[in-house]
């Protein structure tokens, strides 16, 4: 079952500083629980994945690596991985709106400090993947950084910059082919979820 959930405009899937927009808890608390208790699913770590593209890449990061008791898979498409000070520089409504202004909250809520901080509990137990084009001006460096240091924290991660493509999820997914997919099949395997994962 894949399950689409709406980030809103600019929620980078976490919750707001403010507690207006609850994005994390209603994901994490609310619909990963509603999927499971509806439908026929494989409740557990092993049978969960999240990805995502863009700011849903950044999303991705943040609850797989927030979260890593919860899901065993998690992938990334030319995420945006900026660092906190991109925000409060460049970002500065996002800044606002999402992490209120608050660079410490910003930097808690980061991929790059939750993957430090729970590398441990990732490590030799999540199935991880990033992937960027290699046209995507914005974010092939940041992903290109991130993958760098998944590699000092010594995070087995396929890593790849997809030739020709831009910051466009169909020309990453295209390029891929079949790969897009037999990714997880693999990860769902070697997490021993057996049954049709083709």
């Amino acid at each position: 079952i894949i399950v689409a959930a709406n980030g809103l405009k600019s929620s980078m899937y976490i919750d707001s500083r403010d507690g207006v927009y609850p994005v994390e808890t209603v994901i994490v608390n609310d619909l990963v629980p509603h999927i499971e208790s509806t439908y026929r699913v494989i409740p557990e770590r092993a049978g969960r994945a999240i990805d995502g593209f863009s700011m849903g890449g950044f999303g991705a990061a943040h609850l797989g690596f927030k979260h890593p008791e919860r899901f065993g898979t998690v992938s990334l498409m030319g995420a945006a991985l900026h660092r906190p000070e991109f925000f409060s520089e460049q970002r500065k409504e996002i800044f606002a709106d999402v992490f209120g202004n608050d660079l410490s909250y910003c930097k808690r809520e980061s991929p790059w400090t939750l993957v430090r901080k729970h590398a441990g509990s990732l490590k030799e137990r999540t199935h991880l993947r990033l992937f960027v084009g290699s046209e995507d001006r914005r974010l092939r460096s940041k992903n290109t950084e991130f993958s760098t240091l998944m590699d000092s924290l010594g995070l087995d991660h396929e890593y790849g910059v997809v030739e020709g493509a831009g910051h466009n999820v169909a020309e990453v997914l295209d390029e891929l082919g079949e790969r897009a997919w037999t990714f997880y099949a693999k990860a769902f395997r070697q997490g021993g979820i057996s049954g049709d994962v083709d």
